[in-house]
Order: C-alpha cells, then sequence, then structure tokens
C-alpha cells in the first residue's frame, strides 16, 4: 500500500491499496518517489515494473516494464503480460529510484548492477550505467539513489558483504563513476551495509547503514568523502533503530527516517541525533504500517 502520513499530525491515509483504487496490483513495492508534478512513482521488484500512481484517485499505471505477473512468493517471479517501453527489461531486483527536476526517472537495478534511464512518457529503458557502460568502480547493489545539485547521481551501493559498500557519483550522460566514500576514500566509520539516502541543501550526504549489528544514520561530507555517525543506539535521544530502511528531507530541512522493524516514522535532529517518534501505531490516526520501505516528502 501507498499511505499518506500528515506532516502536523502524523495520522496515516491510504491513498493505494487493492481497496483503493484501480489498475495494476502492487506486488512488492520498493522504492518511492514524486514527479515535478507531483505524481507517485512506485519501483514495483515482484512486477518488475515502474508503477504511476495518482495521488488523487489511487490508480496505478505501468510506465515501464510488465504489465502482469505470475507472482505467487517470492521464488515465483516471471512476467506473463506485455513489456511496456522499449530497451532491456527490468529484472528482477529493482531496487533504487531517483527523479530530476526536468522529469528525467533513473532506476537502479541489483545483482547485475544496472542504471536505466527511464522515459516517462514512453516507458522505454536506456541502460546509463552498468558494467559494460560507462568507466570507474563497478557497482552491484545500487540500494540509493539520488540527483545531486549539479545534475549528478549519487549512487549507494550496499557491497555484497559488510564494509564492501561504498558512495558513488555517477554521470547520468557517460556512466562514468567515482568514488565518493568507502573503502579507502574518506574517513570515519566503516559503512556495514549502506542504503537509501537523501542530500541536505548544503550537499550534505544523509544515508542509513543497517546491517552487520549496526543500525544507524550516517552523514558523509560529499567533498572529502569523511563519514560520521548521525544517530544510533549510543549517539541521539529517543527508540533505538532496530531496521532504519529510508530517509528523506523535507524544503525546511526536517529530516525524517522509516524503520521498518518498528513500523515507524521518525524525525531526526542532525545535530543531537535525537529521534522523535513521529507516526506509528500508537502516534497518529488511521490504518497502522505493516511494511515501511521507503518514503518520500511532497510538499502541497
Amino acid at each position: 500500500a501507498v499511505m499518506r502520513v500528515d506532516g502536523m499530525s502524523g495520522g496515516r491515509t491510504s491513498v493505494s491499496e487493492d481497496a483503493t483504487g484501480g489498475g495494476i496490483t502492487v506486488v512488492f513495492p520498493h522504492a518511492l518517489a514524486a514527479t515535478p508534478d507531483k505524481q507517485l512513482l512506485v519501483l514495483d521488484s515482484g512486477l518488475r515494473a515502474l508503477v504511476g500512481v495518482n495521488p488523487e484517485t489511487g490508480n496505478r499505471t505501468v510506465i515501464s516494464g510488465c504489465t502482469a505477473t505470475n507472482f505467487i512468493n517470492p521464488g515465483t517471479l516471471g512476467c506473463v503480460g506485455t513489456i511496456r517501453g522499449s530497451g532491456p527489461v527490468f529484472q528482477e531486483f529493482l531496487s533504487s529510484l531517483a527523479v530530476a527536476d526536468d522529469g528525467r526517472i533513473f532506476v537502479g537495478q541489483s545483482f547485475p548492477g544496472v542504471v536505466f534511464l527511464v522515459d516517462p512518457v514512453s516507458g522505454a529503458r536506456t541502460v546509463v550505467a552498468s558494467a559494460t557502460v560507462g568507466r570507474g568502480p563497478a557497482f552491484q547493489f545500487p540500494q540509493g539513489l539520488a540527483m545531486a545539485a549539479d545534475g549528478e547521481l549519487i549512487l549507494v551501493d550496499s557491497g555484497a558483504t559488510a564494509g564492501q559498500g561504498a558512495v558513488l557519483r555517477l554521470n547520468p550522460i557517460t556512466g562514468d563513476r567515482s568514488v565518493i566514500s568507502g573503502g579507502t576514500v574518506g574517513r570515519g566509520p566503516a559503512l556495514a551495509f549502506p542504503g537509501r539516502l537523501a542530500i541536505t541543501q548544503s550537499g550534505q550526504l544523509i544515508l542509513v547503514d543497517a546491517g552487520a549489528n549496526v543500525d544507524r544514520v550516517m552523514a558523509i561530507d560529499p567533498i572529502t568523502g569523511d563519514r560520521s555517525i548521525v544517530t544510533d543506539a549510543t549517539i541521539g535521544r529517543g527508540l533505538v533503530l532496530q531496521r532504519p530502511e529510508a530517509v528523506a528531507i523535507d524544503t525546511e530541512g526536517r529530516v525524517v527516517v522509516v524503520d521498518a522493524m518498528l513500523g515507524a516514522i521518525f524525525t531526526l535532529d542532525l545535530v543531537t541525533g535525537d529521534r522523535t517518534l513521529f507516526s506509528n501505531a500508537t502516534m497518529g490516526r488511521g490504518p497502522v504500517f505493516e511494511a515501511l520501505e521507503a518514503v518520500v516528502i511532497v510538499s502541497q
């Protein structure tokens, strides 16, 4: 389901689900974004498609990818409908999503690591970066993707094992990549399994890092690559994060973090690391969260 959370009260209402809105059934929504005209985009690994969601009606339409699936369980995947849009087809592990101010849509796919450019009208898919497109370090698991102010993509590769993750800068035209932070680049705590990220107005990178016995939010200097812990079990007050999945920043600089294990949304103070519960089963009215995967902030 796609849910709307009130920015003041934390109250929740359903935007789109089986009983709300018509169109394609979403199987495994993994990433969420908004277009410049405030339409919603859902990246569905089960369907292997990018789905557009009308925030007013809840109607769901395939923008690119498979239009029907024989999904029964995680071991039974495959497209049985037509493929909307030309170009290389999406594979099973769709993992990240970013939208440029001009409406360009970028989709990250894991294993093998690929970044696609998707035409929002035709659904056509073009490979922007992969093992054979673009120069620079290889990536396998692009769990985070965001558009920087200079027009380049910031890609978070979670890595196959703890400590192998890195944050890359990716040119969306050439596909060339360079390391911003990770490995021998940048000082500070090593990344465990870095994931979704957001970018502050000053350009600082804020990302979740969960796995290998860590559950935290990190800050990365985009120039030096230096890493610091913003909040974890020992930094900041409030409920301790158990599985932070995603982070977003609104136009006023407020940072929100979603935690899948706690089924909760927090606001985060980047200075103190304090976590303030904003919406969960006991905070805010409406249907409870069941499997929090992603968050996007849409200004009214």
